[in-house]
């Protein structure tokens, strides 16, 4: 039964940490080459973030973020890294790793609970066994809500500080 847990546990650490970049949806306007935002209550045209300026492509129209132009012609180059979680405060951060942890959870606790649920199922009698199937959906329970309270602890702790 331990061996189930720690196989169960691993498995959702393993799978919190990896799929973080690949569900995090990237900023529309803060790289080359994407599309401008559209115009918001704080911004009357369109526009890009970062150092980034928004101009009208020659041949289809769109409105694309680029680098701006030096006094000599040439484009600022320089080391351009990713944001893979696609914010740029540490509030943003979080509430993304949060969502994600959210979203891995459900099916997990699921799992664990349809676990647990076979394990009393063919428990046989054994009062262990049994024991050890309610174990598995109790413990499954208290770590689904752990998560969405951290959601909560979270925001206490950012009133807090700010």
């Amino acid at each position: 039964m331990r061996t189930v847990l720690h196989v169960g546990l691993i498995a959702f650490v393993a799978v919190s940490l990896l799929a973080g970049p690949a569900l995090a949806a990237p900023d529309p306007c803060d790289s080359p080459g994407s599309n401008c935002c559209p115009p918001d209550a704080t911004h009357t045209t369109y526009y890009c973030k970062g150092n980034l300026i928004c101009n009208t492509t020659s041949i289809d129209h769109r409105q694309v973020c680029e680098r701006p132009q030096e006094q000599d012609g040439g484009t600022s180059e320089g080391i351009a890294l990713q944001n893979p979680l696609g914010v740029s405060t540490v509030e943003g951060a979080i509430a993304k790793v949060l969502d994600i942890l959210k979203t891995v959870g459900a099916p997990v606790a699921v799992i664990m609970v349809i676990i647990g649920g076979f394990q009393m199922l063919f428990s046989a009698g054994d009062p262990d066994k049994f024991k050890s199937g309610q174990k598995t959906i109790l413990y499954s329970a208290i770590g689904y809500a752990i998560i969405f309270l951290a959601d909560g602890i979270a925001t206490l702790i950012t009133n807090a500080l700010s």
